[in-house]
């Protein structure tokens, strides 16, 4: 029986991208000065856990990138929604930049063609 949940292993591609993403999320509020900002530290590090184990599982699963696209968006809202009780500029652009960079590595690691596939020459 076809499971339409489940697309199958598929190569992790531009989800490197991804990790290093998640990887700055987590320690940009030290680089950034913005770690004093409880609410901006705890923002960024949950966010960027979610956003590592997300593209580390939808190399399993390729429908979990909706979920990553999910995250991105999350980022986008929480960089304007808390920019305010944060009240550190270099919150709202990390959010906006990362968001922005998710989406992109995201799409870009689609492929409409179906794995082992050669274009003739």
């Amino acid at each position: 029986m076809n499971n339409i949940w489940k697309t199958g292993p598929i190569a992790l591609g531009l989800g490197w991208a991804e990790v290093l993403l998640g990887g700055w999320l987590i320690i940009s509020p030290f680089v950034l000065g913005f770690a004093d900002e409880k609410l901006g530290l705890l923002n960024n590090i949950i966010s960027g856990i979610v956003l590592i184990l997300l593209s580390l599982a939808s190399s399993r699963n390729g429908l979990m990138r909706i979920f990553i696209i999910l995250e991105a968006g999350w980022l986008y809202g929480s960089a304007f929604g808390w920019a305010a009780r944060v009240s550190k500029e270099p919150y709202l652009w990390n959010g906006l930049i990362v968001a922005v960079l998710v989406i992109v590595a995201c799409v870009a690691s689609e492929t409409p063609y179906p794995p082992g596939y050669r274009a003739k020459e």
